[in-house]
């Protein structure tokens, strides 16, 4: 009997390993972080082999469902993940649900045209966003297309006004030469 429940046991293994990579706020950011490397690095293939300016008509849609789709392709049916949820005065760009946790995730991308004031905003918009859904904890994906590094950048972990905290995921978008 024992060895017939071990053997059953082995069986959902995977799915439990699977449950665990996405519980919890340090898990999630480990999952965001690791996307956004990813993305970071294939980001100018995607968007234009040659082009220095990122997409100019919504350049956070391409983030929005590549995201989606990561998510989705790692977790299957059991996350799901809504895009441009009603939320507040806004949209929020994903709500990711996960075995009774939410997620709320908003996408900057900094360019010429958006400076390090877009990326502040963000998280304005993530303060109202976690009074409207319930949640103590956020987090802010930002990909800097700037030409340069130098200027402002925002904390890993902001504290909010209210004792809520925003995790901040910075990734520079690397362009070849």
């Amino acid at each position: 009997m024992r060895q017939e429940i071990e053997e059953k046991a082995g069986r959902i293994q995977p799915y439990l390993d699977r449950c665990a990579r996405l519980c919890g706020p340090q898990t999630f950011m480990k999952l965001l972080s690791a996307f956004a490397t990813n993305f970071g690095e294939k980001y100018w293939v995607i968007s234009g082999r040659h082009q220095r300016q990122c997409l100019q008509k919504l350049p956070e849609s391409l983030a929005q469902m590549a995201l989606d789709f990561w998510l989705q392709a790692k977790y299957g049916k059991d996350c799901h993940v809504y895009v441009e949820t009603p939320a507040a005065n806004g949209y929020v760009d994903l709500r990711v649900e996960y075995m009774g946790d939410i997620y709320l995730v908003e996408l900057k991308v900094l360019d010429s045209t958006r400076s390090i004031g877009w990326a502040k905003e963000g998280l304005t918009q993530l303060d109202q966003y976690m009074e409207a859904n319930g949640c103590n904890e956020s987090y802010l994906l930002v990909f800097d297309c700037r030409a340069t590094n130098k200027g402002d950048e925002l904390k890993p972990i902001e504290n909010r006004e209210d004792g809520r905290i925003a995790h901040v995921i910075w990734q520079r978008i690397i362009w070849p030469k």
